[in-house]
């Protein structure tokens, strides 16, 4: 007997059997057709990502211009809290941008090729002081890959190397704007209040003139009214004032080892506090000075030991005010 026999034979003899066989053929070819599951579906998306590392076990970004070990910066996580190491010097980094950054990076993927010739790394923007080496930290200190990224124009794209590997990846992303260019003071916070801070956020203000206390304001807000002493508060005549803190934007970090010659030394000390929500957060500013041969003013936030830089039309009428600007409801 023929095989095309025995099988038409097995076919009348289980029915059932054999149609349901032939409906999973069916099924099987269709599924392989489909790919609902993009599982042979080769792209971007689903390709694999150059670091193999979770967001939460990063520990240290390292980042330099290729063959500039002096332009060495440093990302770190102290306490859960992201830090800039420049010159030495420990800053409290732009958590919106560490962020960015990490984002990028864990969603790079090695995708498409452009080349693996090494005659043209130098057309893609490699082997030049503006190509930038960055270098991934997980919590055991260990190194998760280097990535150099190059420097050649590429719109909303980059090209990247990967290791010691000659391949010129192009990834879909612009790595070279979340990293900022490796800018010096890209990542350090530069920042004084929280996004959305409003005036009527604000429940204290407290402005201290060290060298004539008299003159000193502590405001306090109840039920949506303003007191100085228990005193009533116009709350009309306060706008300004509470607008001139929500406002408050440094235009930058200090970062050199001297601030020079200073006027107006240590005479001011600002606190306020607001809510947000059910929390409350107090900021308290101290005054360092006003450059002599200049208009910009250099305060500490809280205590830390970065020096903001804020332009003296910002901040004047705010370290003006005093309790001779005060009017109080009958």
């Amino acid at each position: 007997m023929e095989l095309k026999d025995k099988i038409s034979q097995f076919i009348k003899s289980h029915p059932a059997f054999s149609l349901v066989s032939l409906n999973l053929l069916l099924l099987i070819i269709v599924f392989f057709q489909k790919d609902p599951f993009k599982i042979f579906n080769k792209t971007y998306d689903n390709a694999s990502p150059f670091y193999e590392i979770k967001k939460e076990d990063i520990s240290k970004i390292q980042f330099e211009r290729f063959n500039l070990p002096e332009s060495q910066k440093l990302i770190l996580k102290e306490s859960n809290l992201w830090k800039v190491q420049f010159k030495n010097k420990l800053f409290k980094a732009d958590v919106d941008k560490v962020s960015t950054l990490i984002n990028s990076l864990l969603n790079a993927k090695k995708f498409t090729v452009i080349t693996s010739s090494k005659e043209k790394e130098m057309e893609y923007g490699f082997g030049n002081s503006e190509a930038i080496v960055v270098e991934i930290f997980n919590s055991s200190g260990n190194s998760s890959g280097k990535l150099t990224i190059g420097n050649a124009t590429s719109g909303n794209f980059t090209y990247v190397k990967w290791m010691s590997s000659d391949d010129i990846y192009l990834v879909e992303d612009n790595l070279k704007t979340a990293i900022g260019r490796a800018g010096d003071e890209f990542f350090i916070n530069n920042k004084i209040n929280p996004a959305g801070l409003v005036s009527a956020d604000l429940i204290s203000v407290n402005i201290k003139h060290l060298d004539n206390p008299n003159t000193s304001v502590d405001l306090i807000k109840k039920d949506q009214s303003w007191y100085y002493n228990s005193k009533k508060v116009d709350s009309v005549g306060l706008t300004d004032l509470l607008n001139s803190i929500t406002g408050l934007n440094p235009s930058g970090v200090f970062t050199e080892d001297n601030l020079g010659e200073l006027s107006n030394t240590n005479k001011y000390q600002i606190t306020y506090s607001f809510k947000k929500g059910e929390n409350t957060t107090s900021i308290f500013l101290d005054i360092l000075g006003k450059e002599k041969s200049g208009d910009n003013y250099y305060i500490k936030l809280n205590n830390e030991s970065t020096i903001y830089i804020i332009k003296e039309s910002q901040i004047s009428s705010l370290l003006d005010f005093s309790t001779k600007d005060l009017k109080f409801e009958n």
